[in-house]
């Protein structure tokens, strides 16, 4: 739970919240959205993001793998999300089989391009 990649210029938006338990995929998606002006902070776990997000209310985004150790996954912070900071948009994304109860959010399966991440991820937050 630590700030982590900050663009070149910290004030230009938005700042997203990349959720990943594998600390390669993390920091390979995290180096390229920083690299293209996103603010990126991490978190290796569903229950560490939830808890980075009650403390940081200048996250606009959320981009979380759905299978991940503890007690929540993917949709269950989506769900919390939904519940306790509506205001976040959140994209899914999983190398396996989607719960059903994933469709509720946009989806980008596994393996992704992090472009085509980035690109997802401006149109969520209109820029």
């Amino acid at each position: 739970m630590k700030p982590s990649v900050r663009p070149t210029d910290p004030q230009r938006p938005p700042r997203i919240l990349v959720v990943e338990d594998e600390p390669t995929v993390r920091l390979l998606i995290a180096m390229h959205l920083a690299e293209h002006g996103f603010f990126v902070v991490e978190a290796a776990s569903a229950d560490d993001a939830m808890t980075i997000l009650q403390e940081d209310d200048l996250v606009a985004l959320v981009f979380s793998d759905i299978q991940m150790p503890g007690e929540t996954d993917g949709v269950g912070l989506a769900q919390w999300i939904g519940r306790e900071r509506p205001d976040l948009k959140v994209l899914l994304t999983s190398g396996r089989a989607v719960p059903a109860t994933a469709g509720a959010w946009p989806f980008i399966p596994k393996p992704y391009r992090p472009e085509n991440v980035e690109s997802r991820l401006r149109t969520m937050a209109d820029v």
